[in-house]
């Protein structure tokens, strides 16, 4: 199966309310923008996120928040218009020390609902291990759908790939985001976005599923 992962924009920025990422190449008009944000605070929500021509809406969980200081919330929008190497930026409500955003291009999905199944899932410093970071499972509905993982840890811990995925994130942002190695879910089913950690840490990790075209 073709791989529906393009390429990623990400970044982090310190003390700021807004942060821009870049991505590497060009864009095209049709494809889908998925982003997972993560920022140091419980009280500041994300006020937009755009690239100046496509505006990302939210992938209807609203923001998950982990203790008293980390939150996250997912982004994604279908039928972009392509544009030479855009800079997604998110701006949040009020200064935070620390910003993260990564933001995938996908192709082949549809142009108009093309949302599947999302969840979120939080960890408290409960464990380690193989696929134990998790985003918990969402059945989907309809075969070849791209399913979209990120995660945060909240005192910086870097996780791998969770079984069946790559990871797309430097290992660098604060963010970390994957998608199936095979490049879609061959069949309509249950399904979790993993990640492994060696480190005992807190976690939001979420999943969003997008429709095949």
């Amino acid at each position: 199966m073709a791989d529906s992962y393009v390429q990623i924009a990400e970044g982090v920025d310190f003390t700021v309310t807004t942060l821009g990422v870049t991505f590497p190449g060009n864009t095209t008009t049709g494809r889908l923008y998925a982003a997972y944000v993560w920022f140091n605070s419980n009280t500041v929500t994300v006020i937009s996120v755009s690239d100046g021509t496509n505006t990302l809406v939210d992938s209807g969980l609203g923001i998950q928040r982990l203790n008293s200081s980390h939150s996250a919330q997912m982004f994604y929008l279908e039928n972009i218009t392509g544009l030479t190497t855009p800079t997604v930026t998110v701006t949040v409500s009020g200064s935070v020390a620390i910003l993260a955003m990564a933001v995938h291009e996908v192709q082949g999905r549809p142009t108009t609902s093309a949302l599947g199944q999302k969840t979120w899932n939080t960890q408290n410093f409960t464990g380690t291990g193989t696929d134990f970071v998790t985003s918990g499972s969402v059945t989907t509905t309809t075969n070849g759908e791209y399913v979209f993982g990120a995660t945060h840890a909240e005192f910086g811990s870097a996780p791998t790939a969770g079984t069946n995925y790559t990871l797309r994130s430097t290992g660098s942002q604060h963010v970390y985001s994957e998608s199936l190695t095979a490049g879609d879910q061959v069949a309509a089913g249950s399904i979790a976005a993993p990640f492994t950690n060696a480190d005992n840490d807190g976690w939001i990790t979420g999943i969003k599923t997008f429709k095949a075209a």
